[in-house]
């Protein structure tokens, strides 16, 4: 490797974290201060180590219900006590809290974004308790209408959230590369677990994606691709909402890369569900029923659409193999 090329990566290293997370001001403009910020890392690891069955449990910790099956088996996995807080519960966790888990920006897997009452309830509730909120903004950059939902991170001021963010979403998922902003008396034990954990993530990688981002590719890539994903994600709703309206009640999402629909009609009993849902993968459609996803198996009878990885003149004849008779 030549000086120039050593320099250049040690430069573009250096700069990193002041590159990495002010990049969510092409989604939910989080407001940092320089020091806050870890070096990048995947942010499911983030998950792990605020999760570490080897630490000691100190209190009860919630996880907005459903979630990511990824994050939750993270959870499952730790040695903390821990319950689901239901998607749509209007109550804040109980006083012997210790830490929630929320993805208020796109709610995995139903699609709506906490709105700004919830949210300013969960901080009140945070503050009061001295309690930690691990707030996961995951594919929040690709939002199709309105404002951007702005992140709980900024309206705290630092103070009682953990801000976990990723690059797979946005650029492609073999890079494992992500960042957690914490509050300053959390760093120390965060820096010294992630050491534990895996001693630290691939420097060449974090360098080349902070030359890609200093260079303003990123923020090109995010409006291409932001641009492709609202052409899929018009043409999946217009259609659920149109020719199979009488088949399918579309969770209103304008944000990520699926959206959720409650099934009635002949596709309104669970089992009918399952067994059409299974025909269809057999016909080769990949298709999952919102009971395969949700933390709970008494969950609605409803479908999960991506539309992450299919052109968008495939769409409607995929639904048509999906739903039809």
């Amino acid at each position: 490797m030549s000086r120039r090329t050593r320099v250049t990566s040690r430069l573009s290293y250096s700069r990193i974290t002041d590159l990495v997370v002010p990049r969510s001001r092409y989604s939910s403009m989080i407001a940092t201060c320089s020091g806050r910020r870890t070096n990048p890392a995947r942010a499911r690891r983030s998950v792990h180590t605020e999760t570490d069955p080897q630490r000691p449990a100190a209190g009860i910790t919630h996880t907005h219900m459903p979630t990511a099956p990824s994050s939750r088996g993270q959870w499952r996995r730790s040695a903390m006590p821990r319950r689901a807080m239901p998607g749509r519960s209007r109550r804040v966790p109980g006083v012997k809290s210790v830490a929630v888990y929320v993805t208020p920006a796109h709610q995995f897997l139903l699609g709506m974004a906490m709105s700004l009452r919830r949210r300013t309830a969960l901080l009140h509730w945070a503050r009061r308790h001295g309690a930690a909120v691990i707030e996961d903004d995951y594919d929040s950059e690709f939002r199709f209408g309105g404002r951007p939902v702005e992140t709980l991170h900024s309206l705290d001021g630092g103070r009682h959230v953990i801000y976990v963010g990723s690059f797979s979403k946005v650029m492609l998922p073999s890079l494992r590369l992500g960042f957690l902003t914490a509050p300053a008396p959390l760093r120390r034990a965060l820096r010294t677990a992630k050491y534990a954990t895996d001693w630290h993530t691939t420097v060449p990688t974090q360098a080349a994606l902070a030359r890609f981002i200093d260079d303003g590719l990123l923020a090109r890539h995010i409006r291409r691709m932001r641009n492709i994903y609202a052409t899929r994600h018009d043409v999946l709703t217009r259609t659920l909402t149109g020719r199979f309206a009488e088949l399918t009640e579309l969770v209103p999402s304008a944000a990520g890369l699926h959206v959720t629909a409650f099934t009635r009609g002949p596709l309104a009993d669970a089992q009918a569900l399952a067994d059409h849902a299974a025909g269809a993968r057999a016909s080769g459609v990949a298709i999952h029923t919102l009971a395969e996803i949700a933390a709970s198996r008494r969950a609605r009878p409803g479908l999960v659409f991506g539309y992450g990885s299919i052109s968008a003149r495939d769409i409607e004849p995929g639904l048509d193999r999906l739903l039809r008779p």
